[in-house]
């Protein structure tokens, strides 16, 4: 589901982590390793897999009872939050495998990617183990962004947060909401075509629209699921 950021919920409830949290569980018990295929199920269930053939140009927003945040990768390579949308909180967001995703930033043509302490970085050369995430979508929207390899959540919370342990609750600013852009129009880079052609990633052509549930909602409105949210 997708959202402006001007009317994105700030804030989630803990309740709805606790709920969850033996989801995440399963999640984690069936990550595939960093050395895995790419895998095309047809007949997957899986709402990711409806994603599998197109590139989202998304900003990733985040919240808690402070603040609102748009995950940024600058021209650097640095990751960190902005209040607001900008050129650099513009991502390319690609499922390349069933639940795996690899974003990128779309002016800083930088992948976000980890380290072995949790700490997030930019690159502009994709590395598996380190620049791709599983995805656990809430049912709320919200995706949560796990490194198989690291054991930890993308978060723009502290480092020290962000391992993740089953039955744990997630660390603070590591719910995103994928929401569309209020920029001006902007074309992709046609930079996961170039990884498919060196057999990089698993890719097909595009024959989707941009919003093929139709989720997104005319003239500033948010998806009901988010006003029924107590």
């Amino acid at each position: 589901m997708c959202v402006t950021g001007r009317t994105a919920p700030r804030f989630k409830g803990g309740a709805a982590l606790r709920l969850f949290g033996s989801v995440i569980v399963l999640c984690l018990t069936t990550l595939p390793g960093s050395d895995a295929s790419p895998l095309r199920r047809r007949g997957d269930s899986s709402p990711l897999l409806l994603h599998g053939d197109q590139v989202r140009l998304r900003h990733l927003y985040t919240a808690n009872e402070r603040t609102s945040l748009h995950l940024e990768i600058d021209a650097e390579g640095s990751v960190r939050g902005s209040t607001e949308q900008n050129v650099y909180t513009l991502l390319e967001i690609k499922s390349v495998q069933p639940g795996v995703t690899v974003i990128r930033g779309l002016n800083s043509a930088q992948y976000l990617c980890m380290d072995h302490r949790g700490k997030l970085h930019g690159t502009r050369r994709y590395s598996e183990p380190d620049c791709s995430f599983q995805e656990l979508l809430l049912p709320d929207g919200y995706s949560v962004f796990l490194s198989a390899r690291h054991s930890a959540v993308v978060s723009l919370g502290t480092a020290r947060h962000r391992h993740h342990s089953p039955g744990k609750r997630l660390p603070p600013l590591s719910q995103f909401l994928p929401v569309l852009s209020l920029l001006p129009p902007q074309p992709q880079s046609g930079e996961f075509e170039a990884l498919a052609l060196q057999g990089l990633i698993a890719h097909r052509l595009d024959l989707d629209s941009e919003d093929p549930f139709g989720a997104s909602w005319g003239g500033g409105q948010v998806n009901p699921s988010f006003i029924s949210k107590k």
